[in-house]
C-alpha cells in the first residue's frame, strides 16, 4: 500500500439537475432544486456510476469509476481507481498501481478514457467528446484542478431539454433526439479545454453534433384533451415529453437543429435560436407542436372540362404553434403514401341522397381510372386524378401501406372569380365570388329551385379541412323561420371519448361528420383556437376584431381553401357586416342576400342554413333557404366566429348563437396578400 498515493475527492454531476445554484461547501459541490418541468423527463439515466444521484441531489461515485490525473511531469497522464468511499458514496479516494502524479498542481479529468493529450506549454487539455449525448450520462467528461490533496470537478457539458407534442394524436413516438451545432462546432469529437478558465475554449474533429438515442421509442401523443375551460392549444404542453439531450458547454450564436426521428425511422428538424449551454444546468426549449401533414393545400380547384388534375402528396411537418405550413418534407427512407382512393364525389345537379355510395360513380372523378402515384424530379410525391370534366366535387384520400388515411384533398371542379372588398373595418382585400366548393354563383333569379342549391357551397366544422356535400334536390323552404331535411351521407359519429374527438380521427376519417349527443359545443374534446389562422383570447367581438386589423391571420395547415387563399378573418366579414347594415337584398327573390364590398361591386351569400352539432344525420340541417351563413378563421374561448343573416336588416357577426364549432357552416376564401 505504500506506493499508493491517496487524493480525496468530491465532485458535482451534470445538472441534469440542477439549476445554476451551486455553491462549494467544506470541499463539496451541492445541488439546487431538480428542474422536471410539468412533464416526464426522458434520456437521464440512472447507471452505476458517478452520475447516480442520492435523496440529496449530491453525486455518488460507484467503484468502476477511473480519473486521469496529468501535469507538466507527467503529461501523458495516469489512470487512478476508487480506493475508497464514503458510506454516502458523495467523497471518493482514489489511488493508483503506477508511478503517482506528483507535484503542487495536478489535473483530473473524469473519465479517464476521454483523456486524448495535454499541452503543457499551452495550458489546456483535449478530451474526448465522443460519450456525450445521453442518454447514459456516466461518460460525460469533467475536469479539476487540485488545491493540495483536493479536487472540486467542473462540468464540461450542459444539456437541452426537448420538447415536443403530437397535438394531432396520430401515435408519434420518438427514438432518438439529436443535436447538430450550426455553428459547425465538432461538439461530438474532441473539445480543447483550457485549465486556467477551466472551460471549453475550442473543439476539434468532423462530429458536429450530438445525439441521445432511447432503448424504445417514446409517444409524445397529447390525445386531443384538456379541461373544457382550457381555450388554447398551449394547454396541451402540460402532457408534453421531455427529453434530455447533453452538450459540450458554450457560446453557441448560431444555435442547434434539433432532429427528431420517430419509431419508423422518419424524422423531423427545428431550429433552436442561439443557445448559451452552461456547466451543469439543462437549458429549456420552448415547447413544440410537431404537425405532419400532405400536399401543399387542401384544396385543389380546376375549370370545368378539365380532364386530370395532378396533386402534391409530399408529406411534409412542421413546428409552427400557429400551424403554418412550411417546405420541410419529412425524411424517410421508404415511400410514406402507397396508395389513393375516392371517398365520395357529387357532381352539379346532384340528385343522389346518400353520397357515400358515390366513390366509383364516374361522376366527377372518371370511372375505372387510375390514381397515379409517382415521385417528380425533386424528390416530391406527387398523384394524377382522371376527371370527367364535370363541374362538382370530390374528395380523395391518400392511404399509407396498411390502408390507414393519412391525408385528404378536396378536388373542386367549377368556376370562381374574385371580388375586390374596401371596408372600414377589412381595408382593401378580395374575396370569392362563391362559397368553397360551390359549382354556381346564380341567385334564385337566375336559376331553378332545385339548382339553387349549387351556389350553396359545402359545409364545414369549424378548424376542419375537409368538406361535407349536401343534397341538392329538395326544395328549399323561404317562408319559415326552421327548416330541417336530411344530409347527403349516413356515417357521422358521435364524440363519445378523446379518440374520435381528436384532430387525427378526422385525419383518419375525413368523411365522418362528428356529432355530440350531449352537451359540449366542439368536435374536438378541447379547444384549439388557431386551427384556421387568428385566435385573441378575448371574449369580447370588438377586441377581436380589433386585434384582427393590428395581425392578419395566417393559412394553416388545416385551411381548406385553395392556392393563394385562406378562411376569411373576422374583419373581413365584419367589414361586410357593418357596410351592409339594414340594407341587404331580398332573400325572399334570391334565396340569399347581395352584399355590397364598399368597392363598386357586391357579393352574393346564399341562405345555405347550417348544420346542428347537437342533431343525427336525419333532422340535422336547419334553416336551409332562410339563414345566410359563413365561418371565419377567428375564435376566441370556447366559440368561434361567423356570420348570419336571416332578413334584409339582420345581418350579425358573432361567436355565441348558433355556429359553436361542432356545427357546419359554408366558408368564404379570401386572397392571400404577396
Amino acid at each position: 500500500m505504500n506506493n499508493l498515493k491517496l487524493i480525496s475527492l468530491a465532485v458535482l454531476l451534470l445538472a441534469a439537475l440542477s439549476c445554476g445554484k451551486e455553491s462549494v461547501v467544506s470541499g463539496q459541490l451541492q445541488t439546487g432544486d431538480m428542474i422536471v418541468g410539468e412533464g416526464e423527463i426522458l434520456g437521464v439515466a440512472t447507471p452505476a456510476s458517478k452520475t447516480s444521484l442520492n435523496d440529496q441531489m449530491k453525486v455518488v461515485w460507484d467503484f468502476n469509476d477511473r480519473i486521469c490525473l496529468f501535469n507538466e511531469d507527467t503529461s501523458e497522464g495516469g489512470e487512478y481507481f476508487i480506493k475508497e468511499l464514503s458510506q454516502d458514496k458523495v467523497t471518493a479516494v482514489f489511488a493508483t498501481s503506477g508511478t503517482p502524479v506528483a507535484g503542487e498542481v495536478r489535473h483530473a479529468l473524469y473519465p479517464q478514457a476521454a483523456f486524448k493529450n495535454f499541452d503543457a506549454q499551452a495550458g489546456t487539455v483535449k478530451v474526448d467528446m465522443s460519450a456525450v449525448g445521453g442518454p447514459d450520462v456516466s461518460g460525460l467528461p469533467m475536469i479539476a484542478t487540485s488545491r493540495g490533496s483536493l479536487f472540486s470537478f467542473v462540468n464540461l457539458c450542459g444539456a437541452l431539454m426537448v420538447r415536443p407534442y403530437d397535438l394531432q394524436n396520430l401515435g408519434l413516438s420518438i427514438r432518438s433526439v439529436k443535436a447538430v451545432s450550426k455553428d459547425g462546432y465538432a461538439i461530438g469529437s474532441a473539445a480543447v479545454v483550457a485549465l486556467e478558465t477551466m472551460s471549453i475554449s475550442s473543439f476539434e474533429g468532423e462530429k458536429t453534433y450530438v445525439e441521445m438515442t432511447l432503448d424504445e421509442a417514446v409517444n409524445i401523443s397529447t390525445y386531443g384533451w384538456t379541461s373544457w375551460s382550457t381555450n388554447a392549444s398551449s394547454s396541451f404542453e402540460g402532457a408534453a415529453r421531455e427529453f434530455v439531450v447533453y452538450v459540450p458547454c458554450g457560446e453557441y450564436p448560431s444555435g442547434f437543429d434539433i432532429v427528431l426521428t420517430d419509431a419508423d425511422g422518419r424524422s423531423y428538424t427545428y431550429e433552436t435560436g442561439p443557445q448559451t449551454v452552461s456547466p451543469g444546468v439543462i437549458t429549456r426549449l420552448p415547447y413544440v407542436p410537431l404537425t405532419t401533414y400532405y400536399g401543399v393545400e387542401n384544396c385543389v380547384r380546376v375549370a370545368p372540362g378539365t380532364k386530370s388534375v395532378t396533386v402534391d402528396i409530399t408529406p411534409y411537418y412542421s413546428f409552427s404553434r400557429r400551424f403554418e405550413r412550411s417546405e420541410d418534407i419529412v425524411s424517410s427512407d421508404s415511400p410514406i403514401v402507397s396508395s389513393a382512393q375516392v371517398l365520395w364525389q357529387q357532381e352539379y345537379g346532384c340528385q343522389t341522397s346518400d353520397v357515400m355510395t358515390t366513390a366509383s360513380s364516374g361522376t366527377v372523378i372518371s370511372a375505372g381510372g387510375e390514381i397515379a402515384i409517382a415521385n417528380n424530379e425533386d424528390g416530391r410525391q406527387e398523384m394524377t386524378v382522371p376527371l370527367t370534366g364535370t363541374a362538382g366535387n370530390a374528395l380523395v384520400a391518400v392511404k399509407d401501406a396498411a390502408g390507414t388515411i393519412l391525408w385528404s384533398f378536396h378536388i373542386w371542379v367549377g368556376e370562381a372569380s374574385d371580388v375586390a372588398c374596401n371596408t372600414a373595418t377589412g381595408g382593401d382585400y378580395t374575396i370569392m365570388d362563391r362559397n368553397l366548393g360551390a359549382t354556381s354563383a346564380n341567385d334564385r333569379s337566375q336559376t331553378t329551385e332545385e339548382l339553387i342549391r349549387n351556389s350553396f357551397g359545402l359545409f364545414y366544422q369549424w378548424g376542419r379541412k375537409d368538406p361535407f356535400p349536401r343534397i341538392l334536390h329538395r326544395t328549399a323552404r323561404v317562408t319559415a323561420n326552421t327548416y330541417s331535411a336530411q344530409l347527403p351521407f349516413t356515417n357521422s359519429v358521435s364524440r363519445s371519448d378523446r379518440t374520435i374527438g381528436s384532430i387525427s380521427y378526422t385525419i383518419r376519417n375525413p368523411h365522418q361528420r362528428i356529432w355530440l349527443t350531449s352537451s359540449g359545443c366542439n368536435w374536438l374534446m378541447s379547444y384549439v383556437n388557431e386551427l384556421w389562422g387568428f385566435h385573441y383570447s378575448a371574449s369580447s367581438v370588438g377586441r377581436l376584431v380589433a386585434e384582427n386589423q393590428k395581425k392578419d391571420g395566417v393559412k394553416t395547415v388545416y385551411d381548406p381553401c385553395p392556392a393563394g387563399y385562406k378562411v376569411a378573418d373576422a374583419k373581413h366579414i365584419m367589414g361586410l357586416v357593418e357596410q351592409n347594415a339594414g340594407k341587404l337584398s331580398s332573400r325572399d327573390t334570391y334565396y340569399g342576400y347581395y352584399f355590397e364590398t364598399g368597392a363598386s361591386g357586391r357579393t352574393y351569400i346564399p341562405a345555405s342554413g347550417w348544420v346542428k352539432s347537437s342533431d343525427d344525420d336525419s333532422k340535422a340541417l336547419a334553416y336551409e333557404g332562410y339563414w345566410g351563413m359563413l365561418w371565419t378563421s377567428s375564435s376566441a374561448q370556447s366559440n368561434a366566429h361567423y356570420m348570419y343573416v336571416h332578413s334584409a336588416s339582420s345581418a350579425e357577426f358573432s361567436d355565441n348563437r348558433a355556429c359553436v364549432r361542432g356545427h357546419m357552416c359554408p366558408v368564404r376564401c379570401i386572397k392571400m396578400k404577396p
